[in-house]
């Protein structure tokens, strides 16, 4: 038998993929068939009159499996912790795949509203064909629907296995993190962890992972700058280009999922991987003191740098100037940035050796396809705001 095809104890026939770099088995589970009804729907009305691409050849590929009742398994080895997280999974039985639906339709009736107000702002139609009301965990099965199986490597923590969900609410695939055969954590699908250490509590920056010599990861929360950057462009392009409207209508602009939590990338650079430094602590502390009015701040301060140079970006750039007003539109206040940009990451940067002056934290944000925005923030002020460029000064 070739290298590349294995029949192994536990896993049954294994191919292994080039394209995932990972090993692949197929196999059943009822727990999970039937799942997804109206997202399986949609996705057969969405491709009906539309050429089909090349055959993907993929070992094992999910659509042929589906048609047969069977799920596609991906794994990075066949090692006896990767058995026995795959056992803990298939063992949670029933009561596993309830606590799935259960903990999807928490978070799917806490970001219901909002999702709706997002949509609303974007779109004349109904949303109730991607967000419909679910009264049940049990209705919340028809929303999702299981495109595969991942087991992931152990990132210090132990082996976990994904979910991934294909659907029509959210931006991405989504990911239910399977640890100890229970329900760890639902998150936007994230593949590769092999570079992550163990979790650790790091005040005050929280929860963070080490990546080795670039940084410690974590997450920052703010409600005053969550956004979306795409609601002014997509509003007009669905109202104004027909070839435009016509994909947005399969393919519909949704809101980032930091839009609906709050949560954005937290990054503490640590190139010697020493661990944050005092004087990094130190910095963030004070820059989280008073959350609301900080934030405030900083979206007050880009509203003021962008209606200064909004006017030479519009003279100076190719197209309509309607379609121009559509990325780049004359706002009123602070909030209408919320339409045009999106906070990316927020960096504590490393204090410069022999240098006094407290570290600078960076806050980098999506804006039009060329240019981010940038803020400076250094020892209680707003140092400066700009393109993106400035966070890497």
């Amino acid at each position: 038998m070739s290298d590349l095809i294995r029949d192994h104890d536990f896993f049954g026939k294994t191919v292994y993929d080039y394209k995932c770099e990972c090993w692949v088995a197929s196999f059943a589970d009822a727990r999970f068939r039937g799942w997804g009804s109206t997202v399986g729907r949609f996705r057969e009305e969405d491709s009906i009159g539309v050429t089909p691409e090349d055959p993907y050849d993929e070992p094992l590929d999910e659509e042929s499996l589906r048609k047969v009742g069977r799920f596609r398994l991906e794994m990075p080895d066949m090692r006896d912790q990767h058995a026995a997280a795959w056992k803990a999974f298939l063992d949670g039985g029933d009561a596993l795949a309830r606590s799935v639906a259960e903990r999807l339709f928490t978070i799917y009736s806490g970001q219901h509203a909002e999702r709706v107000r997002w949509w609303k702002k974007i779109y004349p139609d109904s949303h109730e064909q991607h967000l419909p009301r679910v009264a049940t965990s049990d209705e919340m099965r028809a929303i999702v629907r299981p495109e595969k199986f991942i087991i992931h490597p152990d990132n210090g923590e132990g082996v976990t296995v994904g979910i991934l969900l294909d659907n029509l609410w959210a931006e991405k695939t989504l990911e239910v993190v399977i640890r100890n055969g229970q329900v760890h954590h639902i998150r936007p699908e994230v593949r590769d962890e092999t570079a992550w250490s163990a979790m650790r509590n790091v005040p005050p920056f929280g929860t963070l992972r080490l990546e080795k010599n670039e940084g410690w990861y974590g997450t920052f929360h703010t409600d005053i700058l969550s956004g979306f950057r795409y609601v002014s462009q997509k509003r007009y392009e669905f109202a104004n280009d027909p070839y435009w409207a016509d994909f947005a209508r399969r393919h519909r602009a949704l809101p980032p999922w930091s839009a609906l939590t709050g949560d954005f990338s937290l990054e503490v650079i640590d190139y010697e991987n020493a661990g944050p430094s005092d004087a990094q602590a130190e910095a963030y502390r004070k820059f989280r003191s008073e959350p609301d009015r900080i934030d405030r701040e900083i979206l007050e301060a880009v509203f003021r740098w962008y209606v200064e140079i909004q006017p030479d970006f519009i003279a100076n750039m190719n197209g309509t100037r309607e379609e121009l007003l559509a990325t780049l539109p004359e706002l009123n206040s602070p909030e209408g940035l919320l339409d045009i940009m999106e906070l990316n990451t927020v960096t504590v940067q490393r204090e410069e050796e022999g240098d006094d002056a407290p570290p600078v934290i960076t806050l980098w944000f999506s804006w039009e396809d060329e240019h981010g925005i940038g803020v400076r923030w250094r020892d209680g002020h707003i140092e400066d705001v700009g393109d993106g460029d400035i966070c890497y000064q």
